[in-house]
């Protein structure tokens, strides 16, 4: 079996791990980008009791404490920062990837297209697939190993591509 057939194969099983990884990236991105200052203050806003047995002050910040609140929120905006640019960085790769398979995907012929959609993106299992589109495993497996040949000649091309660019870019 070819690299690049190996390569096709472990994208079209790793799509449904990659669609939820988007979904988590996404999550955390947008979880990083939505704390305030205000939040990171009361994290750290001292709300104990006094030795006396009477409740602190409440709503009161010692300057002590706001000036570690915010040496805190520019560490932690640097931190999120990078983390957002890392997390970003993951999420476009990831994206990337899994739009260019759709789009490969859907430049095959509509059964292959099927096939493919049904086993690898929606899990299906032949059984199934055998008796909701009325045909026999033979042809089922024939439809996706045509498929894969298809979209391994894909990106074979784009590889080629890609590495004719480069080496022209070398050369000038």
């Amino acid at each position: 079996m070819s690299e690049t057939r190996k390569m096709v194969i472990e994208k079209l099983k790793s799509y449904v791990t990659n669609i939820a990884r988007l979904e988590q990236l996404q999550y955390e991105m947008n979880h990083l980008l939505s704390r305030s200052e205000q939040d990171i203050i009361q994290e750290l806003s001292l709300r104990g009791t006094s030795l006396f047995g009477g409740g602190a002050n409440r709503g009161y910040v010692s300057d002590k404490t706001m000036k570690i609140a915010l040496e805190y929120h520019d560490i932690s905006l640097r931190m999120s920062n990078d983390s957002v640019n890392e997390i970003m960085q993951e999420f476009d790769t990831i994206e990337s990837e899994v739009r260019r398979l759709e789009k490969y995907v859907s430049l095959l012929d509509e059964a292959e297209s099927s096939i493919i959609r049904y086993f690898y993106f929606e899990g299906r299992s032949w059984d199934n697939l055998e008796a909701e589109l009325h045909t026999n495993r033979r042809t089922l497996q024939r439809h996706r190993n045509s498929a894969v040949d298809e979209l391994v000649h894909m990106y074979s091309y784009i590889s080629e591509f890609e590495q004719k660019n480069a080496q022209d870019a070398d050369n000038a």
